[in-house]
């Protein structure tokens, strides 16, 4: 269980730095910045998918997996989506 939102936060911004295989620091990128203006293409897209379901134990339903989901659409969708799935989890 992550204990902070700090926390929860500098683990997506590492997820995101593994899928795209570039740093992405949040002193760099702003929780509000869209996906899309990181770069991310449809191949990157699915690895952050996998990726934030092994790092965080939470699962996406397909339909969730797309660029046009409004969980997917900035960083700071991502960390809230998170966080919903995980309290679901109980975690």
């Amino acid at each position: 269980m992550y204990s902070d939102i700090k926390d929860l936060e500098q683990r997506v911004y590492d997820v995101l730095t593994e899928a795209m295989k570039i740093k992405i620091r949040p002193e760099d990128y702003s929780v509000e910045t869209k996906l899309l203006d990181l770069g991310f293409n449809s191949i990157s897209f699915v690895r952050l998918g996998v990726l934030l379901e092994e790092e965080f134990d939470i699962r996406f339903l397909l339909k969730e997996l797309n660029f046009n989901n409004k969980s997917f659409q900035s960083i700071q969708s991502l960390i809230d989506t998170i966080q919903q799935k995980m309290k679901k989890c109980n975690r």
